[in-house]
């Protein structure tokens, strides 16, 4: 049965389809084919020639200013902080892509341009065994080129990869001879019939979770679908920052592994069987509260001894409060709203989970459906920690 990779487009967000690259190579998955669109092309074209090592490396060093001609003054920060921006981009950024969509019809490509043509190689692209195919549309008549690696023109390899990338506006329109492509995204931006078209029997598909049409066959359990994507925001799609890259790189890489079940966990990644499978959600749920590290793979021992560091912290910001004798879960009762007012996520658990000490009997079972709904997270976490870390938290009221 013939394997096929599928590469969803979504810009800078492509590093985590590198990790899910490298996690298969170790679970000793073959490709056999790979499509992709937009950034899954570039990306596709690594998997195509067997580059690897190549792939990893430039995701790692990758910067805006390489890919993107915004202009010097522009280039994005080593460091800049994702929290303070708008829709992900840092204010001069956007603005800087502002300026070239409006006054030349997007940002220049000539950095990426030049990356193609230094690392990749059309002959080892055509002499792989591995059939690959991409995605682009032609401007402005909106024409779907779904092509194989035969459909491509001689000497043209690299010119479509970049027509496939061309994230129009906000980028060029890429001309081949007297036509003019954009974005493969505007017309599927997860070319998964286009595998199938080249033999794919069995599809691994990566969501990057950026916009564009998803053409995703409905019953994906008959199709022999796996798809694979994060549950954390993987960046600005439009933002390359080295220090995002080899965070989601490291991301893609751990939900494959997931995905595969070699690790237990959703938004975290856990020892395989060192937690029973009724206290992973918990556990997710407070190593997300207690704002834990998502790159480590947490063994039970590791996660409470960084939940017990978290707790702390927490507790030292934080001093305690004044008394009240109502349970926690009483006063949600009497308004939800103004608890959520009142406490940060961390200290409704810590409250939740000391109330559940003292009274095992009530664990949040007597709330309406709309407030567990909306505490979901905090329920779980609170009985994770009032089971396994009870000894730290009987008297925590802060």
């Amino acid at each position: 049965m013939k394997t096929g990779l599928v590469l969803g487009g979504g810009g800078s967000r492509g590093a985590y389809e590198i990790g899910v690259w490298q996690a298969l190579r170790e679970l000793g998955i073959g490709i056999d084919v790979v499509t992709g669109t937009s950034v899954g092309a570039i990306n596709g074209a690594l998997v195509c020639q067997g580059s690897f090592d190549l792939a990893v490396d430039l995701w790692r060093e990758l910067e805006t200013h390489m890919v993107f001609d915004v202009g010097e003054e522009k280039k994005i920060s080593d460091h800049f902080d994702f929290n303070f921006n708008i829709a992900g981009m840092p204010v001069d950024q956007l603005n800087a892509y502002a300026k070239e969509i409006l006054t030349r019809g997007g940002a220049d490509v000539t950095g990426l341009k030049k990356m193609l043509n230094q690392h990749l190689e059309e002959e080892n692209i055509r002499q792989s065994p591995v059939e690959y195919g991409l995605v682009a549309v032609e401007y402005p008549a909106m024409i779907p080129y779904n092509l194989k690696k035969q459909d491509i023109p001689a000497g043209q390899m690299s010119d479509f990869i970049l027509a496939s990338a061309a994230c129009f506006p906000a980028v060029k329109t890429v001309e081949i001879g007297d036509k003019k492509f954009i974005d493969g995204g505007y017309s599927d931006n997860l070319p998964i019939q286009l595998a199938m078209d080249l033999g794919a029997k069995r599809i691994i598909a990566v969501d990057l979770d950026a916009i564009g049409i998803k053409k995703i066959p409905k019953d994906v359990a008959a199709q022999h679908i796996t798809v694979i994507s994060s549950s954390w925001d993987l960046g600005n799609f439009l933002v390359f920052d080295k220090v995002n890259s080899r965070r989601i790189l490291r991301l893609g890489y751990l939900d494959t592994m997931k995905q595969f079940q070699v690790f237990d966990g959703h938004s975290f990644s856990f020892s395989r069987g060192d937690f029973p499978k009724k206290d992973i959600p918990g556990a997710d749920a407070a190593a997300e509260i207690f704002q834990l590290d998502p790159e480590i793979i947490y063994t039970r021992d590791i996660l409470n001894h960084r939940l017990r560091q978290s707790i702390e912290a927490h507790r030292s910001s934080n001093p305690k409060g004044q008394s009240n004798k109502k349970t926690l879960l009483d006063r949600i009762k009497e308004d939800l709203l103004k608890i959520q007012r009142d406490l940060d996520s961390r200290s409704i658990v810590l409250h939740l989970a000391s109330d559940l000490i003292q009274n095992p009997e009530s664990p949040g079972l007597t709330l309406a459906r709309g407030a567990k709904k909306i505490l979901r997270k905090e329920l779980e976490a609170s009985e994770y920690l009032a089971t396994y870390l009870k000894g730290e938290l009987s008297n925590a009221t802060s």
